[in-house]
């Protein structure tokens, strides 16, 4: 194909992909830059500019955006119930309403996702992910330090700038350690110095959703890359050493400084004695008042009736239920700290049926190996996919992630990654036997 040509009909998958890495590269802040007071944010714009571009080429036939006829009947579905929600269930303004189905509006056009992702070719994408890990990694480690202090500069930016939000924020830093640790040209002794200086502000950070969300994308990585990690010794010391590190912690807590004492490990009762610290009369901060509040959205379900389509959204079910008491007593907080409870009880068993499927859709990976790519770097995009969703999702059931932007759209890239990142077999086995039955082992490098 002529590049000219091609780079016109890839516009639309760079303008998804930029929307997407907004939030990557911003994180909470970045995902809300635009206009707030109309609820109109860059992120949100780029992603439908892209989806709306790419309907006009497939509607011309220049470009194919496919769909197998299982999974179209469900995303129809799918639809239909997000649309009878929204119209005909919901309470309150239609802005209100619209935020609380953010976790299905936002994967619902996977397939175009997946198609600008495919459109770009994988190592592309992996160069541009490269990049908004970096920026994202520049400014999120001193912020997450306190060094990198917020400030609100108004106009087009509807959270402060420079604000963190570990959950979000630290599975970001580790996947920033992931890209660079398995880059074949650093020195050991760098990778070791990235791990470090990404660690360290994840221990002293006070989420514990945060810290349970990048243990878990540490073990999928590790699993998920499995063969290549341990056909490199560099590699896999510089990933052990962000375990090393944290034994370290657990053994030496009594005398850490109090910054580490008071953050997440601390909290989690790990280290130290968080007997008082940030605990008031009704628990709040502990995980006794997080299961005694989701305990009270349940039952304040049940005694609607429990019924199978939910209570709908924009509806407020955390202050109603008497929930709110333990999370912060801030009426702005409409989500239990539980995207599974909440699901549940704003949308039912059929709504949280519904938003499994579509997760499992998004992260099914297609027959075919993506076209022009290596094949490290689609076991190493995989991996890193994988453990970002994973991540995400843990996240998601200790805090208020997946019910906001900034974590449905990193979600969604994360799954299509995925999506189009199926491996060859021979990057499963060490080795592959040729007609002379000698071993040869792959030699393709990751991208970037």
């Amino acid at each position: 194909m002529d590049p000219k040509h091609r780079s016109v009909s890839d516009g639309w998958a760079r303008i998804l992909l930029c929307g997407l890495l907004v939030a990557v590269v911003g994180g909470k802040w970045g995902s809300y830059i635009g206009y707030s007071k109309q609820n109109i944010y860059l992120a949100d714009v780029a992603v439908l500019i892209g989806i709306c571009a790419a309907l006009t080429l497939a509607a011309s036939g220049r470009i194919q955006i496919s769909l197998g006829p299982g999974s179209a009947v469900f995303v129809v579905l799918a639809s239909a119930f997000v649309g009878y929600e929204l119209l005909s269930r919901g309470q309150g303004p239609l802005t209100l309403r619209l935020r609380d189905l953010t976790p299905f509006l936002y994967l619902l056009p996977f397939p175009f996702y997946r198609a600008a992702l495919h459109s770009l070719t994988l190592p592309r994408v992996l160069r541009w992910l490269d990049a908004a890990l970096l920026l994202h990694a520049v400014w999120a480690i001193p912020a997450l330090f306190g060094v990198l202090h917020p400030f609100s500069p108004g106009f087009i930016f509807g959270y402060p700038v420079f604000a963190t939000r570990p959950d979000i924020d630290c599975p970001l830093v580790f996947a920033f350690a992931a890209t660079v640790i398995c880059r074949r040209s650093w020195p050991l002794t760098l990778k070791t110095l990235v791990v470090v200086t990404c660690a360290l502000p994840m221990l002293r950070q006070t989420s514990r959703a945060a810290l349970g969300a990048v243990i878990i994308s540490l073990v999928v990585f590790l699993w998920a890359y499995r063969r290549r990690i341990f056909a490199k010794t560099g590699v896999v010391w510089a990933l052990g050493a962000f375990g090393v590190l944290l034994g370290a912690v657990l053994l030496v807590g009594p005398a850490l400084p109090s910054s580490l004492e008071s953050g997440a490990l601390g909290r989690s009762g790990l280290i130290g004695d968080i007997s008082g610290a940030g605990v008031v009369a009704n628990g709040q901060a502990t995980a006794s008042a997080r299961f005694e509040a989701w305990h009270l959205m349940l039952n304040y379900w049940h005694q609607q009736g429990a019924p199978l389509m939910g209570l709908g959204p924009g509806t407020e079910i955390v202050e109603e239920s008497g929930a709110l008491e333990f999370l912060s007593d801030d009426p702005s907080v409409r989500a239990p700290h539980d995207w599974w409870v909440n699901c549940l009880v704003r949308y039912g068993p059929i709504g949280l049926a519904l938003y499994l499927g579509l997760l499992a859709l998004c992260l099914r990976r297609e027959r075919k190996p993506t076209a022009q790519a290596p094949q490290d770097a689609l076991l190493f995009s995989y991996a890193l996919g994988a453990a970002l969703a994973a991540g995400l999702l843990v996240a998601g059931s200790l805090g208020v992630v997946i019910e906001s932007p900034f974590g449905s759209y990193t979600l969604a890239l994360a799954c299509a990654m995925v999506a189009i990142s199926r491996p060859l077999a021979s990057v499963w086995t060490p080795s592959v036997q040729t007609h002379s039955g000698v071993a040869r082992v792959p030699t393709s490098a990751p991208v970037g």
